[in-house]
Order: structure tokens, then C-alpha cells, then sequence
């Protein structure tokens, strides 16, 4: 498995402003990631699909303006969204 392929382990209950949440390989996690951190987080989905999302207004993410920049996704709507889901309330 690559570390593209690499799912997110995220907390059960609840994600405290103050907590520190860690990939499975160890790495921190920080409340803005990208497109691809949040696919991983949502069952290794594909970007497209996150896009999907973010369009939807499911999850929340953010481009600057300028041509080359990169989207910006809330992780915190990701988690959410992904407990709900989990729960069967999505």
C-alpha cells in the first residue's frame, strides 16, 4: 500500500479542538487538509468524488483565487460527515 493508499485513523466520539489526531503511520493531522487527505479519511474515495462532495455542500472546502491553487478541505466536515455516515444518519 503507498502512502496515497493510506487510510486515516480518526478519533470514535469526538474531535476536541484540542486533540491531536494521528495517521496510522503516525503523522499529524491538521484541521485544513487536502483532497486527497480527505479521501483517504472517507474510505480511500477518489478526488472526484470529494469534489463531488464539496460541490453538494456535504463537506466543506475552500480554493483561493488564482489559477493554480489548490483546494483546501475542512477535515473537521470530513469527520463529521463520515461519523454520520458510520451511525446511518446520512
Amino acid at each position: 500500500m503507498t502512502a496515497a493508499e493510506e487510510q486515516i485513523a480518526l478519533p470514535l466520539f469526538a474531535w476536541d479542538e484540542g486533540a491531536v489526531v494521528r495517521t496510522k503511520s503516525g503523522g499529524k493531522l491538521r484541521r485544513w487538509g487536502s483532497v486527497s487527505e480527505a479521501g483517504r479519511m472517507l474510505w480511500g474515495y477518489q478526488k472526484d468524488t470529494v469534489y463531488k462532495l464539496i460541490k453538494a455542500g456535504v463537506i466543506h472546502g475552500v480554493k483561493r483565487p488564482g489559477r493554480s491553487c489548490k483546494w483546501r478541505v475542512d477535515l473537521m466536515s470530513v469527520w463529521e460527515y463520515k461519523s454520520k455516515i458510520e451511525r446511518g444518519e446520512g
